[in-house]
């Protein structure tokens, strides 16, 4: 028997292992994901700045729209103001109303209203005709100033009383008379294409010869009128209850 010590064997303390490190690896969408971050947000910006850029040019357009017929509107007060100061100074100082056919005077009155009409709009021609109107200067009973064959496109003058006026030839093509009074006017040769003539007081009127071609007669009154033929109320858009020349309603 030995008398050497037995020495225990001591217990081997085995260490968990670590997990293996994993080296991942990107895929291709992971980088692609990487890349589309930053373009999709320059892509945003540059369309929000190009929206941005779009709503200004926009808005300086409609300025620019906005100033040129805020331009447009005073040069045309202009024009009809500085027109009814000289005439009416004409009346006032220069006897305009009682001057006769050759005086100077009635001369420039003439000159100045014909040049003056086409550079007006509607609603300013028909300014015009309901000033000389009232100042008695294109009534038949005088006519101081002729409106023959004048500019009178698209004249407003809805419920005008502008009977026994001298309007032979006169352009008043697409002008609104709807409900106006033009009863013993002269309206031979007159252009009254696509107007408005709708409840119109056309009574004793001188139609020879007008062009009534797209013109709206709905309810006018063409009793008595002078020179008008079938073929004339023909041409006309509609006549639903107008009054012909003999007195009958149209159906």
């Amino acid at each position: 028997m030995s008398d050497e010590p037995q020495v225990s064997e001591r217990p081997q303390i085995v260490e968990p292992l670590s997990p293996p490190r994993v080296r991942r690896t990107r895929s291709l969408w992971d980088w692609l994901q990487l890349l589309l971050v930053p373009v999709i947000l320059i892509a945003g910006l540059l369309w929000l700045n190009v929206q941005q850029n779009q709503a200004s040019v926009a808005l300086g357009k409609q300025q620019r729209t906005d100033a040129l017929k805020i331009a447009q509107e005073q040069q045309q007060t202009t024009l009809l103001t500085n027109y009814m100061d000289r005439i009416s100074d004409m009346l006032l100082h220069e006897k305009l109303l009682h001057s006769a056919t050759i005086d100077d005077v009635r001369i420039v009155a003439q000159a100045e209203t014909m040049t003056l009409l086409p550079q007006l709009d509607g609603k300013r021609k028909g300014m015009v005709v309901l000033f000389l109107m009232q100042t008695k200067l294109i009534n038949n009973d005088f006519r101081v100033i002729s409106l023959r064959e004048a500019d009178l496109r698209g004249a407003q003058l809805h419920g005008a009383d502008i009977r026994d006026t001298y309007l032979l030839g006169a352009n008043l093509q697409g002008a609104d008379l709807s409900g106006s009074n033009l009863s013993y006017a002269s309206l031979v040769f007159t252009r009254l294409t696509e107007a408005n003539l709708q409840g119109a007081n056309l009574q004793g009127s001188e139609l020879s010869n007008g062009d009534l071609t797209g013109a709206n007669l709905n309810g006018a009154n063409l009793k008595d009128a002078q020179g008008v033929k079938d073929d004339q109320l023909a041409k006309a858009k509609s006549q639903a209850g107008a009054i012909l020349p003999d007195g009958s309603t149209h159906q």
